[in-house]
């Protein structure tokens, strides 16, 4: 592969620590993440093991929070490689070491807590949306309101998940005290 060369991936996740992880192997062999769209990920090809990259749920802050955060994080060497709405994903050099984007107890329950409400809204919605095709007597619309029911069933099993983060940061965080 030439250093120009660009690469998409297909890949859906439900954690988006393990997406995370899944991005940081993909830079250490070598592959900069430059876009994303739900499931499709585009890299260039790099220098392997140049950066490290986190992602950051904003759904929750303000503008001005969010701006804030970003010039802090400037300042840090932080680069923001790809920004939407609900998440921005921030890369810094690894020749600069680790870095957290939530460093204490408190902001990662937060941010778990910010996920699980969005979460919950989905499969609410995927719930309304499956009760109002089941009720219909075409088997298309019967075929959608069990997709959406399964969609929301699997939902609540990423919050579950979420939630059982929550427990462990919070027994940790009651260890270190």
């Amino acid at each position: 592969m030439n250093n120009n060369e660009i690469i998409t991936k297909n890949k859906v996740f439900f954690n988006y620590e393990k997406e995370e992880e899944w991005i940081n192997e993909m830079a250490q062999q070598g592959y900069d993440l430059t876009d994303f769209s739900i499931g499709k990920y585009t890299f260039k090809q790099g220098i392997p093991g140049e950066y490290l990259y986190r992602y950051q749920y904003v759904a929750d802050k303000t503008e001005e929070e969010i701006q804030k955060q970003k010039d802090l994080q400037k300042k840090a060497g932080i680069e923001i490689v790809i920004n939407n709405s609900n998440w921005i994903v921030i890369r810094k050099k690894s020749s600069q070491g680790p870095f957290e984007t939530v460093a204490d107890y408190e902001s990662k329950i937060r941010h778990y807590q910010s996920i699980m409400r969005f979460l919950n809204v989905l499969a609410l919605g995927s719930i309304v949306l499956g009760i109002s095709n089941i009720v219909n007597t075409s088997p298309l619309s019967q075929i959608i309101g069990i997709t959406c029911f399964s969609i929301a069933a699997l939902l609540f099993v990423v919050i579950g998940g979420y939630s059982s983060q929550v427990r462990k940061v919070t027994k940790e965080n009651k260890n270190n005290l």
